[in-house]
């Protein structure tokens, strides 16, 4: 949940509305993916130079922070929503209550911060340290979704080393990845986004292996962290920068978790018949039986990125250099095979 917010935020998205029914699970399992939802009331902001402020009071009772009611907020509200959220989880009922909304705003803004010792004595340190910096009625002071993937109750709870043999195994993936082809390479990360069987994939092991190797717990993997892993296998340093280029597929320094998937995803289970066949039929949006240009263009806009003539061209000639304008199912089916000769 955490990640996810964080997420929104290094994108520049507040989502102001966070609470537990805007969580979904993925399935009934205790590893079951967490899912956020629910942007009907997100914003888009700019932090170029300072973080913008905005003054619609949105959210919901029990859950809107201070700042919101007092309409002169920024990301911050979030990490107040989950707070409270976590405070619900330890103990079982909101830290700011009353019998109707206007008793609840009252309290958010001006009640103190309260640790029943009924509830609380059972609960560790860290967690309450973690509670009391996300319940920091003044939003300068509060702790950021970044510091919060930090914090000491995180590093105390979670043990990775039940999932050694996971990440040895994901290791080895990554030291032998070959860069694909932008096509190929943009088909692998929506058949990871988008398949609903996710043992179908292995993404539990996955997941599990993401988690041993992100350290500081930020949700994405740096040089650092993936220079530390490698030595396990001792790849040489001069080959590390070499890895890390091929795997942060987008280049912002950082490998993030749809990268990680589309870099150590078994490529036989991946691109299985169904699979190839799923992801045709996303790319031909006007079910003509071929992919166009403009069927491309349609994709990528949908998914926020806005490819030129020169980058779709590009994709076509990587499927039949001598041969532009449409792709076939079997062409296409053909041109993703290939990755498995690799």
């Amino acid at each position: 949940m955490l990640s996810a917010v964080k997420h929104l935020h290094e994108h520049g998205i507040v989502h102001r509305d966070l609470k537990p029914e805007n969580f979904l699970m993925n399935d009934v399992s205790e590893e079951s993916e967490v899912k956020l939802i629910d942007f009907g009331l997100s914003k888009r902001f700019s932090n170029k130079d300072s973080i913008e402020k905005m003054k619609t009071v949105v959210g919901t009772p029990y859950y809107v922070a201070p700042e919101v009611l007092k309409g002169n907020y920024d990301t911050m509200c979030d990490v107040w929503s989950l707070g409270v959220m976590l405070f619900v989880f330890l103990c079982g009922y909101p830290p700011f209550e009353g019998d109707n909304n206007k008793e609840i705003f009252k309290n958010v803004v001006k009640q103190e911060l309260e640790f029943d010792p009924i509830d609380w004595d059972s609960v560790s340190a860290e967690a309450k340290d973690l509670v009391t910096k996300m319940l920091t009625k003044d939003p300068v002071k509060r702790i950021s979704a970044e510091d919060c993937a930090k914090h000491a109750w995180f590093k105390k709870l979670h043990s990775y080393d039940d999932h050694e043999t996971e990440k040895k195994k994901v290791l080895k993936r990554i030291k032998e990845f070959r860069l694909p082809q932008r096509l190929q390479i943009e088909t692998i990360t929506f058949l990871v986004n988008s398949i609903e069987n996710q043992d179908d994939f292995d993404l539990p092991t996955l997941k599990n292996a993401f988690r041993a190797l992100d350290t500081d717990n930020s949700g994405t993997l740096s040089m650092t962290e993936i220079k530390e892993a490698m030595m396990e296998l001792k790849v040489p340093e001069e080959e590390l920068a070499v890895i890390f280029q091929n795997v942060d597929l987008n280049h912002d320094g950082e490998i993030n978790y749809t990268e990680f998937l589309a870099v150590t995803v078994d490529r036989r289970k991946a691109l299985a018949h169904a699979n190839l066949m799923f992801a045709f039929h996303h790319f031909d949006v006007d079910n003509t039986g071929f992919i166009t240009k403009d069927n491309l263009i349609e994709c990528f806009k949908r998914e926020g990125k806005h490819l030129g003539d020169v980058e779709i061209n590009e994709m076509f000639k990587e499927v039949h250099p001598e041969k532009a304008g449409q792709i076939s199912q079997a062409e296409f089916e053909n041109y993703m095979n290939q990755l498995l000769w690799q």
